[in-house]
This record gives structure tokens, sequence and C-alpha cells, in this order.
């Protein structure tokens, strides 16, 4: 995911963070998402190879994602 900005506003142009990895799931009609945490796969990579490598390291570990945010649609 990339981020568009916050409520202060867009990023700065050289602001670190300006990409997120992300898993999400959609069910009974809700969507979670959780970032990739960057206490197991640092935040600092940056190659795809080193990543990669970085996630695959890890990708049993249920921590892997954290932090949910849970999205549903509001009916009108």
């Amino acid at each position: 995911m990339q981020a568009i900005g916050s409520n202060e506003g867009p990023p700065d142009q050289g602001e670190k963070g300006l990409y997120h990895v992300a898993s999400y799931q959609l069910s009974d009609a809700k969507l979670e998402i959780k970032l990739l945490n960057e206490k197991l796969v640092d935040d600092e990579l940056k190659k795809t190879a080193e990543l990669t490598r970085a996630f695959l390291e890890h990708k049993d570990n249920k921590n892997l994602f954290v932090n949910p945010v849970e999205f549903r649609r509001i009916k009108k």
C-alpha cells in the first residue's frame, strides 16, 4: 500500500514509510488489514530480493502481520 497522507496532509517528499506491506482478508462483508511486523522484517530493506528473503524467513510466524484494522461498508 502506498501512503497518500494523513490528517496533517500529504507526506513530505523524503519521508520514510511511504509504502507499507500488508495482508488483507475479506469475510462476512468486513475487510481486515494487517501491516508487516517491522520487528520481524526490517523496514530499512531497500531491494525486493532482501524483502522477499526476510519475508520467507518468517512466513510461518503468526506475528508476521500485526495491528489489525477492520473496515465495513456503512449502509445509507
